[in-house]
């Protein structure tokens, strides 16, 4: 009789097989998936202004349109312009505006290629984007005098925008902000960690990413999102994590050192009233590597704001006790009593 049994050399052979086209199977699924993810999110982006309509007007400012959102009465002066942070949008200031509004107009706007200004950004420098909001604000003709509040990144926007339109503004308020110099400040290995922070988000630019970790379980959440009405919690989400998130990254990550360096040449500060609000100590945004390094990121961090607020005779430092880096959502009654006191300084200027 004919033996069917295998040898131990055939055996193995035909797991190997095996182990193969199950590796495959694994592969296509994978591939498929995140096709369909691919087309999902450039739908889902397609479709984003009608499911989700910007609350504001879309204003043209030459080579695209940016969204801005003002509220309060037209006829009162000064008027609040609000830029938000890196990835963020106008919605991120949803508990202050109506707050000030009570008491100024108050616009908070779009940068080119986050919340409803749509686009692909080009790695454009401080300067580029406060001149964006220069030629917005002339366009959609919200006349001045202007007291600028600007949330982390945005605040770097607003130190040029400043510096650059002086004889327009005369009152600021520094949310957390970006100031000049601050990856100098910084122990190199936080700065080497942080690099390669922003090349893993940066990875996020490829349309389906953010949404295939979505479909497995491993979406990102924004504790500070939760402070907002439920509507409005769908909308930040649906806004900040996307695949223009990473696309956002890339573009900054590509022009960071000419960007600093046209930051660090900006003429100074003109010498108006302002209001600096920092993170307190005890929240942390800076742990990202080991305990030393983070401590030593974060007291370069507080050191700069208070710097900041030395800038200008009339500079105010203020802690926002109890809140990490999003001081917008986790403490808005601090921003709106800081902007309130800084229209109250320059109110029939």
């Amino acid at each position: 009789m004919k033996d069917n049994k295998k040898s131990p050399a055939g055996r193995r052979t035909g797991c190997l097989v095996w182990g193969l086209r199950i590796i495959g199977g694994l592969f296509a699924l994978l591939v498929l998936l995140f096709l369909a993810a691919f087309t999902v999110e450039k739908i889902s982006l397609t479709q984003l202004p009608d499911k989700y309509p910007p609350p504001g007007e879309m204003v043209d400012v030459g080579p695209y349109k940016l969204h801005l959102y003002c509220m309060g009465d037209p006829s009162v002066k000064p008027v609040v312009v609000v830029s938000p942070g890196s990835g963020g949008n106008v919605v991120d200031w949803a508990l202050i505006q109506p707050e000030v509004a009570q008491f100024t107009r108050i616009c908070a706007y779009d940068r080119f290629g986050s919340g409803w200004s749509f686009g692909s950004p080009q790695g454009q420098t401080y300067q580029d984007e406060a001149k964006d909001l220069h030629a917005l604000l002339r366009n959609a003709g919200v006349e001045g005098p202007y007291v600028l509040a600007g949330e982390s990144y945005g605040g770097a926007v607003m130190q040029v925008f400043a510096s650059l339109y002086r004889q327009d503004v005369i009152g600021m308020v520094q949310v957390d902000a970006v100031t000049r110099g601050m990856d100098t400040r910084y122990p190199e290995k936080y700065l080497q960690t942080m690099q390669v922070n922003r090349q893993v988000i940066s990875a996020f630019a490829i349309p389906g990413l953010f949404r295939l970790m979505n479909w497995f379980g491993m979406s990102t959440t924004v504790p500070a999102f939760g402070n907002l009405p439920p509507d409005l919690r769908e909308t930040a989400y649906a806004l900040a994590y996307n695949s223009r998130m990473g696309e956002n990254m890339k573009a900054e990550n590509a022009t960071r050192l000419a960007r600093d360096a046209q930051f660090m040449s900006a003429a100074r500060l003109p010498d108006i009233p302002m209001i600096v609000l920092v993170h307190d100590l005890e929240n942390s945004i800076q742990g990202v590597v080991t305990d030393e390094t983070s401590q030593l990121a974060e007291q370069a961090w507080q050191d700069a704001q208070a710097e900041l607020a030395a800038q200008v005779a009339n500079g105010t430092l203020i802690v926002a006790r109890g809140s990490g880096h999003m001081i917008t959502l986790e403490k808005p009654e601090v921003v709106v009593d800081a902007i309130g006191t800084i229209v109250e300084k320059v109110h029939g200027k």
